[in-house]
């Protein structure tokens, strides 16, 4: 194989490779939006919330709290997987 040949090979496959993919990121930039902010802002929304709760149970029954966060925290794991989202896609509300 000549090597001019190989050196255009080492550039034109790379950017055909790039060319190829472009439309799909394109397509797909809506998604990454929604990905990034479902993954992002729902946990931070969901320690903030359980934060509170926390400290909540803490400072009202703190002889207790442990016992009812744990149990709160089961609770959650078991009935809501999905997270606080879940709930608003069982009342029919559509969550990006």
């Amino acid at each position: 194989m000549p090597s001019a040949f190989r050196h255009a090979l080492f550039i034109v496959v790379p950017l055909l490779a790039v060319l190829a993919g472009l439309p799909g990121v394109y397509q797909n930039h809506l998604l990454l939006f929604n990905f990034v902010v479902a993954t992002i802002c729902g946990p931070i929304v969901g320690v903030v919330i359980l934060y509170g709760i926390y400290n909540l149970i803490g400072f009202t029954t703190p002889q207790y709290f442990q016992l009812i966060y744990g149990l709160l925290i089961m609770g959650l794991v078991l009935f809501l997987p999905a997270g606080l989202v879940s709930l608003a896609t069982r009342r029919g509300w559509h969550v990006p």
